[in-house]
């Protein structure tokens, strides 16, 4: 094992343990490296894990985004988390209330992140519907992203990290939900497409900031911000979950959009979230359309998107 993935393992552990997290603090597994955190945290499920189970790791072989993705997780560079949820044990919430909640859980971890990263770093982070944490990239010409190694047309947005909520079910009630977190942290050797949509802390923190101990900082306020949200669902405060996801996603306010459903093009201004989540996309005058998922392209305005 390697100087630095001994000193990135104890940043880790060292973030772990000054956590304010209850049991999100307290069953924190910390591996080198892992094919996938959540398929660790699916099996430990099984066998009878508590909630706040938590696997981190340093490398994964076989990491994954929404729709089967891969995730670019090189070793060292990143911080790769799932967490353990029982929503089958939170007593305040029962039938459609339950399925709300459930719903829920990605903007719940959405905003734990995002809440994580201003923490540790003042960086100014926004959500962008349904899962992903990011950076709004200033507007460059096709000659400076020529002249920087990048492809001519670069996103209006930078992605920073990015969630992936997995469930289990059992005669109908949710069991399970395992919660994968993947933060982009230093620099890396990512392949040009990947390279031109990402950005790391390591780009957002000050320069005084030390990487380790960023990595420490993080690490700590996810678990502490994980084991408030699901306090609040667990609560049956809804109303918190969605209000403190909205804060951070000004781009569900207006933002023209479109999307692809059954081989038909759509198009739109999002105007916020209905009661699970969904997506809610003006289409005409008077008319409205929900969006429960799939990809849906943000067309920003003034940032070259």
């Amino acid at each position: 094992m390697s100087a630095a993935l001994d000193a990135w393992l104890a940043a880790v552990r060292a973030g772990a343990a000054r956590a304010q997290a209850g049991a999100f603090a307290h069953h924190v597994s910390v591996r080198a490296t892992t094919g996938s955190t959540n398929d660790e945290v699916a099996r430990a499920a099984v066998e009878g894990a508590p909630e706040g189970y938590t696997v981190i790791a340093a490398e994964q072989t076989a990491g994954r985004g929404r729709r089967g993705a891969s995730w670019h997780s090189p070793a060292a560079h990143g911080l790769y988390v799932s967490t353990l949820l029982r929503p089958d044990r939170w007593s305040a919430l029962a039938g459609e209330q339950g399925a709300a909640a459930s719903s829920l859980v990605t903007l719940m971890a959405g905003v734990a992140v995002a809440e994580a990263v201003r923490e540790a770093c003042g960086a100014a982070v926004e959500l962008k519907w349904p899962n992903d944490v990011m950076v709004r990239s200033r507007r460059q010409s096709a000659v400076d992203n020529r002249q920087a190694g990048l492809p001519s047309a670069q996103p209006g947005w930078r992605k920073l990290a990015g969630i992936l909520a997995e469930g289990a079910s059992d005669g109908g009630v949710l069991r399970t939900v395992v919660v994968g977190v993947g933060i982009n942290v230093l620099r890396s050797d990512a392949p040009p497409d990947v390279a031109a949509r990402m950005i790391t802390l390591e780009d957002l923190a000050p320069a005084s900031c030390e990487p380790l101990a960023l990595v420490s900082a993080v690490v700590a306020a996810l678990l502490e911000r994980m084991h408030t949200g699901v306090g609040a669902l667990a609560a049956g405060d809804l109303v918190r979950v969605r209000e403190s996801w909205l804060a951070l996603a000004p781009s569900v306010d207006g933002t023209p959009v479109r999307w692809h459903h059954h081989g038909v093009t759509h198009s739109g201004r999002a105007r916020g979230i209905d009661q699970s989540g969904a997506l809610r996309v003006q289409v005409a005058a008077a008319a409205e359309m929900l969006v429960h998922g799939g990809e849906v392209e943000w067309l920003l305005e003034g940032v070259g998107a």
